[in-house]
């Protein structure tokens, strides 16, 4: 399913809404370079994905474990499996949304000058950490 889902997103025919599915594919990389100016749907994607990052946390155990077949086995429970809790994978997907967050918090910071931004910025690092 997950696949397939990456399959109509990333497909070039026209079907299923080619302008909105490229417009979100173009927000989501402006998203992770902020290399141009913010603007208001890069943060809004943006503060969606902060608020979802749990859900992608255990997304990426679910699909760990669907890779590594330990989909109801006795390896679900133990703790040194591939997919345990020591995975280095669990931290860096629940901090990325907010390491985005913080280079577009910056990025707008360079192009307004405006202080709350910074502490916008400082907020999302301090929350990530």
């Amino acid at each position: 399913m997950y696949a397939i889902l990456l399959i109509v997103l990333l497909s070039p025919f026209d079907m299923f809404y080619l302008s909105s599915r490229f417009y979100f594919l173009r927000t989501m990389l402006r998203i992770v370079l902020p290399l141009q100016a913010i603007t208001f749907p890069d943060f809004f994607l943006a503060d969606i994905f902060t608020s979802m990052s749990k859900v992608f946390s255990d997304l990426e155990r679910s699909v760990c474990r669907m890779v590594n077949r330990q989909v109801a086995t006795i390896a679900w429970f133990e703790a040194d499996s591939i997919c345990g809790s020591h995975s280095i994978a669990i931290p860096l997907v629940l901090v990325l949304p907010y390491l985005c967050r913080f280079f577009q918090c910056i990025r707008q910071y360079k192009d307004t000058k405006e202080k709350s931004c910074l502490l916008n910025g400082i907020y999302s690092a301090y929350i990530s950490f």
